[in-house]
């Protein structure tokens, strides 16, 4: 439900391009990292991840090198410091550019 309510206020995103992995449901910092890391869909730029702590507040700070906590709804930007995604079994390389919480957002 999550993914999809952003979808309808992010331009250019139809529900249909939102794939659901019940995995990622309570998964592990390293679960969203291993994802990341065989991910190699070149045609995609933009990726977004929805999911649910303390797996993703840890894949932030893992990713980030900071902890902050993410109350529901929050928001972590990063961006990848290469031009393609990482080959399988190398190293996530990102920073983090942005971050909002919900009281930060005008969303209603």
């Amino acid at each position: 439900m999550t993914a999809e309510l952003f979808a309808e206020h992010c331009e250019g995103v139809s529900p249909e391009q939102i794939q659901l992995f019940k995995s990622f449901y309570h998964a592990s910092a390293s679960a969203y990292l291993d994802f990341l890391k065989r991910f190699s869909d070149e045609s995609v730029d933009t990726l977004m991840l929805v999911g649910h702590n303390p797996g993703l507040e840890d894949f932030v700070e893992r990713l980030s090198g900071q902890w902050d906590a993410m109350p529901t709804a929050a928001i972590a930007h990063f961006e990848l410091n290469s031009d393609k995604w990482p080959a399988a079994g190398s190293s996530l390389d990102a920073t983090l550019k942005h971050f909002w919480r919900p009281k930060e957002l005008d969303i209603r």
